[in-house]
This record gives structure tokens, C-alpha cells and sequence, in this order.
């Protein structure tokens, strides 16, 4: 039964001898009690529109279930109607358990008792079927184009195609900048992947944009396929033997297995080319157990458990991969080189991300010893080669720091553990994955010498 009083209409929630409780349609919010004579003097009124659902019908969506879970204790309890104290309790535990706050609780609590529902919905105006012509062919022909222009001029250009008379004057009736835009970013527009390929180009969509199937790891089954790239450290070395010359920033070259993210082989010097590509293999090769007690760094052999030469190389189109030197290492022991397209980084993802991870890891801890800052390219920025204090063997001891934590500490999130992992406790980390699959039998790796690759590493002449 609902109420006329002074224009607001009013619902009647809980009637008692003395009166009744009554709660607003109009603005929702706490229940009041009026008296039995001012309920007789008020005339009665039909149910408002946003009071035609009726209270306690199943919600239709998500989120009105989401939203009736968190006001149900409130309305199983009667007496929160007229109870004030009771009301506030329940509100409060209600939020505590859902992680929201009890004036949402009470405010969502108000108007389902006033209107039977906990959501509004307002009906959507439809457009004009004309003007949403206009828009797409719009959007398709000026917006999605390789020149790229902005959402405002593809708007103009829409005017001046569609909506502008011979003599140059703009039609009276033509849709407004608002509504065009609120039609592109509602029908997501800019979302789709037809504005990234028009407007980008194809080849920057398959590298940043394109959606992703799979994960990186399970391209290859085994250990022994190595992704290989190089970069240039973000700091400045200083030379061992005076301390004062600045020699510059040093070359980083990985070798990261494919199936177990494990960062197999390093190579830390001034040198680049095809001699510091078979230092890295070279380092693949051999125990590193021998090769971090070289730098004063004791470790177990689980800790980097990875020895022997790749059976397979992934790598880009660059000259110090593909020259004579891998093509004699591929001939003499069997090992296959894949040269993946040009300009598509995200191939050989698992070998750049290895980058950013080891210069996310020292660089914060090394601010102010050389390491340069994003701003080395601004005015005024601070020459980071006057910081310079570390030389290359102190580096090369701070990256392989990083390697093992990467390799032994840093849990794969992307991992999907088998049963047979579970079952036998392999720990979800590079190393751990990297013994499973040793274990399993799943290695492609080559055993030999590493001297025989460091030789190829050696200067030639021609």
C-alpha cells in the first residue's frame, strides 16, 4: 500500500497497532513510524513506476545478485524495519564480510524496500538509425586509416563529407560532437583490433596487440632450445686498472632455454659479434659451478644446474648470429639455428623479458653508481658517467647474483604444474622445472668440451 503525503509517495513496510512504518519511493532511505490518525488523514496513491517490481523476485543479473547477498541478513530480520540499532549491526558485519562499507549496505537496503529492486535501470535512447550510419562509415572510411587522425577531425571530416550542402553551409540538422563520440567509445571503437592494424600497421599488432593463446614455455618439450639475444647494459663501467677512466657500458649476451626459462649461458664484456656470441655458447657449455667460483661465488650445482651445448639456437636476423662462425658451430656439432623474422621481438619473448628482469634487479640497488636513468636523454640531466664506480668483473658478479635468483628463486606464475609435478614436488621455479625435465629424459643437450667452443670464440685472422 503506498501513501500520498505533501506530493512524496510513501510505502508502507511494517503496520503495528499504534501505526506504521513507512519508507519514501521518491528518495530511499530510513524507515519512519507516523501514527494511526495521520495515516487515515493521508489519501492513498497507486505505485509509482520505479515501485512496480516486486520485492523479492529473483534478480536477473550478477551484479543485483551480488548486490542481494550482501542486504539479505537485513532482510531476514524483520525488525530492522523499526530497529535502528539492529539495522546498523547487521549493515556492519554485511560489509565486513563482503569488503564494502555499511553506508552502501544501508543505502542499497533503503531502496530495495522502497522500489523492490536494487538497481535502476534506465532505459537506453535509441539514435537515430541514420545518424549511426553516418558514424560507421565514418569511423571506417577517416578514423581507421594510416594517416591517423584524431577522433575530433574524423568527426569534421564527417561533417564535411556527409553533411555540408554544395554551397558549403552545414545542414541544420546534423548529429553534435558529443553524441559521435559517445557512439564510438560506447560501441568500443577503440578497442577493436581493426583500429590497431589500420592505424599501426599489422606488424605492430601480431607484436603488442594481438591476443594471446598460449604461453612462451610451451613451444619446446625439452631442454636444449636456447633463445639467444644481446643489449647494451643501462650503466657505466669503470676500468680496473685506473679507476678514474670511464671505459663505457658493457655488452650482455643470454641464452634462456625455451621450455624451462632458465638463463643458460652469459656473456659480460666491451666486445660485440660473432666471438661474443660463442662466449655465451662457450659459457652454456661448461659447470657453472667452476665458472661463479672464478668470480668468488660459491654455489651448489642445483642452483644452476644447466651444462652442455644447445641442440638449437633461436635468435633474430642479427649479423653476429648468422655469421660463418654459427654456421661452422651448426656443421660441426649438429646444432640447429633458427632465425626468426626481423622487427618481431615478442618471438623470443622469454630471452627479452630476461633483460628486463635482470636490470629491474640491479638497477635500483646500483642508483647513483653509474646506472643511467630514464631522463639520459633530457636537458639538464645529470651525466651518469661521473657515477661510474663499478668495473666489469664487479658487474659481471652482480648479474650472475641475478641469474641465480632468477633462476632458483623466482616463482614461474605462468607455470601449469602436471600431476606428475605435483606428485613429486618439483618447485615451480627454472631450476626445479630444468632438473624435472633432465630427469624425465626430455634433454636435447650436446656434452662436450666447452674448450672446443671457447676456441671458436678466439680472434681469427684473415
Amino acid at each position: 500500500m503506498y501513501l500520498d503525503i505533501n506530493g512524496e509517495q510513501f510505502r508502507i513496510l511494517k503496520a503495528e497497532s499504534q501505526g506504521a512504518w513507512l519508507v519514501s519511493c521518491d528518495a530511499p532511505g530510513p524507515p519512519r513510524f507516523v501514527d494511526q490518525r495521520e495515516l487515515d488523514a493521508y489519501p492513498r496513491a497507486p505505485a509509482p513506476e520505479p515501485c512496480t517490481a516486486e520485492q523479492g523476485e529473483a534478480p536477473q543479473t550478477a551484479a543485483e545478485q551480488a548486490r542481494m547477498a550482501l542486504i539479505q541478513p537485513l532482510l531476514d530480520n524483520g525488525d530492522c524495519v523499526s530497529d535502528p540499532a539492529i539495522r546498523r549491526q547487521l549493515a556492519a558485519e554485511a560489509a565486513q564480510e563482503h569488503g564494502t562499507t555499511s553506508r552502501r549496505v544501508l543505502r542499497l537496503y533503503y531502496q530495495y524496500i522502497a522500489t523492490g529492486a536494487v538497481m535502476k535501470h534506465k532505459p537506453r535512447k535509441r539514435r537515430p538509425p541514420e545518424y549511426e550510419n553516418y558514424y560507421k562509415r565514418a569511423i571506417q572510411t577517416f578514423y581507421y586509416s594510416a594517416k591517423r587522425p584524431s577522433l575530433r577531425d574524423t568527426y569534421d571530416l564527417m561533417l564535411h563529407q556527409f553533411f555540408t550542402a554544395p554551397d558549403g553551409h552545414l545542414a541544420d540538422k546534423r548529429p553534435t560532437w558529443p553524441a559521435f563520440r559517445h557512439y564510438f567509445y560506447d560501441q568500443a571503437y577503440h578497442r577493436r583490433s581493426e583500429r590497431t592494424i589500420a592505424r599501426d600497421g599489422l606488424t605492430n599488432y601480431q607484436r603488442t596487440a594481438r591476443p594471446l593463446t598460449g604461453s612462451a614455455m610451451t613451444w619446446k618439450d625439452h631442454i636444449g632450445a636456447y633463445q639467444m639475444d644481446a643489449t647494451t647494459a643501462d650503466i657505466y663501467l669503470v676500468s680496473r686498472l685506473d679507476r678514474t677512466k670511464v671505459v663505457g657500458r658493457p655488452y650482455v649476451y643470454l641464452a634462456v632455454d625455451t621450455a624451462t626459462q632458465l638463463i643458460a649461458g652469459l656473456y659480460v664484456g666491451y666486445e660485440a659479434g660473432e666471438e661474443a656470441v660463442m662466449a655465451c655458447l662457450a659459457n652454456a657449455a661448461m659447470d657453472k659451478v667452476e665458472y661463479c667460483r672464478g668470480y668468488g661465488i660459491d654455489i651448489d650445482a642445483a642452483d644452476w644446474p644447466s651444462k652442455g651445448l644447445p641442440s638449437e639456437v633461436i635468435t633474430d636476423q642479427g649479423r653476429d648470429f648468422l655469421g660463418g662462425r654459427m654456421k661452422e658451430l651448426c656443421l660441426r656439432y649438429g646444432v640447429t639455428c633458427e632465425a626468426l623474422p626481423p622487427f618481431r621481438p615478442d618471438r623470443k619473448g622469454l630471452v627479452e623479458k630476461m633483460f628486463d628482469l635482470m636490470q629491474g634487479r640491479y638497477k635500483p640497488i646500483l642508483r647513483g653508481r653509474g646506472v643511467i636513468e630514464a631522463d639520459a636523454q633530457e636537458r639538464w640531466a645529470v651525466d651518469y658517467r661521473a657515477q661510474a664506480s663499478l668495473d666489469l668483473t664487479q658487474f659481471t658478479q652482480i648479474l650472475i647474483h641475478c641469474i641465480l635468483y632468477l633462476n632458483g628463486r623466482r616463482v614461474l606464475d605462468s607455470l601449469q604444474m602436471s600431476p606428475e609435478m605435483l606428485e613429486q614436488g618439483v618447485a615451480p621455479t627454472a631450476a626445479g622445472l630444468w632438473q624435472y625435465y633432465a630427469a624425465a629424459g626430455k634433454s636435447a643437450l650436446l656434452e662436450l668440451n666447452p674448450q672446443e667452443v671457447y676456441y671458436m670464440s678466439l680472434p681469427r685472422k684473415t
